[in-house]
């Protein structure tokens, strides 16, 4: 939380195959890459959420730049405040971005070069969703993410969220959480999956 950096990555920087899985990274910075910057191997993540991250070149969360692949898998990248910055930017590499949300961010995904695909994913608060040479989005969401507070970074899904029921099956059988997914007849979009919290009130007796 709140790191930063001079050069890439703010948070985290890599140069070999990643894999992050449940991880939350806020508030970090850097000239490219505010959370995470990948420079070498392949890259995975999955039920991870990006927040309040921010760059002064490129890449508010993250940048991709590795010859290898990257996939990023249910993640939910936000900001408190419209991000002017692209929240990821690809400069080479094949990365493919599935079950995500965008929030706050005036560019999306953002590609310079390599192979870039996108779908099932949800942009809101986003002035332009994709740039540069990236396929896919036939099965995107539309509407509002709905999240509990991005104030205090909860990005947890509130009823009548558009990303609840509409992503894709990827096999992944758990949240951030450790909820079970799915919860009802489809997956939500992004590192939550919208359950019912338990309300546990006091015992009266008379």
């Amino acid at each position: 939380v709140a790191n930063t950096a001079g050069a890439n990555g703010g948070a985290l920087a890599f140069a070999g195959p990643t894999t992050l899985d449940r991880t939350s990274l806020l508030g970090n910075s850097a000239s490219s890459g505010g959370g995470l910057s990948q420079s070498g191997g392949d890259l995975v993540i999955t039920n991870s959420l990006f927040a309040r991250n921010t760059a002064s070149v490129s890449g508010a969360a993250l940048r991709l730049n590795t010859p290898g692949s990257a996939q990023l898998k249910l993640v939910t990248i936000g900001s408190t405040l419209l991000n002017p910055g692209a929240a990821i930017a690809v400069v080479t590499g094949t990365v493919t971005v599935l079950d995500t949300i965008f929030f706050n961010h005036l560019i999306g995904l953002s590609s310079a070069g390599g192979t870039v695909i996108q779908d099932y994913n949800l942009f809101d608060g986003v002035s332009v969703t994709t740039q540069g040479a990236v396929s896919g989005g036939t099965h995107n969401a539309a509407g509002l993410a709905r999240f509990s507070n991005p104030a205090q970074d909860d990005y947890h899904l509130t009823a009548h969220s558009a990303a609840i029921d509409q992503a894709a099956d990827l096999g992944v059988a758990i949240d951030y959480d450790g909820d079970h997914r799915p919860y009802g007849p489809g997956f939500d979009i992004g590192f939550d999956e919208a359950v019912p919290r338990r309300l546990y009130l006091p015992l009266v007796t008379r």
